[in-house]
């Protein structure tokens, strides 16, 4: 039997319909349902107390989250990386060579390196996962960096309670459902990819598709699919739901002059 701290958005997760689709790869059409989410969690929790287990005091209730940019130079990613005093380095084979590049020099705290395999299916063991209250201290959460406008970015602590009254607002503001299908195309370094469009439509049971690196193109193929006369895709669920930084929006703008009729028509319909 597996475990995980009983934090509200795994409670969250655990009270939604496990047969509906919590996750979706746009490009391949692989989904993963709500009722082995938290299996595939747990699973991935144990594999890192395997890899390292001198870290163990980072995993489960006070565990820091830092999300970073593969895109950024491996110089902002080391200024990262010690800054954040980060001890593990979590990392899949796509960006191997960059993690090389980060962890060749220049570090006054190295952290472990642990590569993450990339997860292609549910999990279909049918394991019990149990949720175990936290104990009094306060949990662990994420440490999002500022966007360095103004200075060096500046890593902001947010603990779980924090992620968890964000969410929660935004679900009650933005009315959130299960019915819901959002196309996620932000970065998960932000706080609008992570909160606002990754943990509120968790909480909520909503269906979340990922298409990322953004393109304009795909996405606006994506929206009309379901939609299309021909050469559409019954099997793709109309999106219900995007939520995009004004960059995105105007890129939309920019680009739908050039579509053709079919997509236009297509795409209104999807807008209704």
């Amino acid at each position: 039997m597996s475990t995980l701290p009983r934090l509200p958005l795994f409670e969250a997760v655990q009270k939604h319909d496990p047969s509906s689709v919590a996750v979706v790869h746009c490009l391949s059409g692989r989904t993963f349902t709500y009722g082995s989410l938290l299996q595939d969690v747990a699973a991935a929790k144990e594999k890192l107390a395997k890899d390292a287990v001198t870290l163990l005091s980072i995993l489960g209730s006070n565990a820091i989250a830092v999300p970073m940019a593969p895109s950024f130079p491996a110089s902002e990613l080391r200024y990262i990386i010690d800054q954040s005093e980060a001890l593990m380095l979590l990392t899949s084979a796509k960006f191997s060579s960059k993690t090389d590049e980060v962890l060749a020099e220049g570090l006054e705290h190295k952290p472990i390196s642990v590569g993450v395999e990339k997860i292609m299916e549910g999990s279909k063991s049918g394991d019990k996962v149990t949720l175990e209250e936290l104990g009094s201290e306060e949990n662990g959460g994420m440490m999002l960096y500022t966007s360095g406008t103004t200075s060096r970015p500046k890593g902001v602590l947010l603990p779980q309670s924090v992620l968890t009254a964000q969410s929660l607002s935004l679900l009650e503001a933005w009315e959130y459902s299960p019915s819901d299908h959002l196309l996620h195309v932000l970065p998960l370094h932000h706080i609008h990819g992570t909160v606002n469009a990754l943990l509120t439509p968790l909480f909520a049971g909503s269906a979340i598709e990922f298409l990322f690196p953004f393109n304009v193109q795909v996405a606006w193929e994506r929206l009309a699919t379901p939609f299309l006369k021909s050469n559409g895709d019954a099997k793709k669920k109309p999106i219900t739901f995007l939520t995009v930084v004004p960059t995105v929006y105007n890129r939309f703008l920019q680009t739908h002059g050039a579509l053709s009729e079919e997509l236009k028509t297509a795409i209104s319909e999807a807008l209704k």
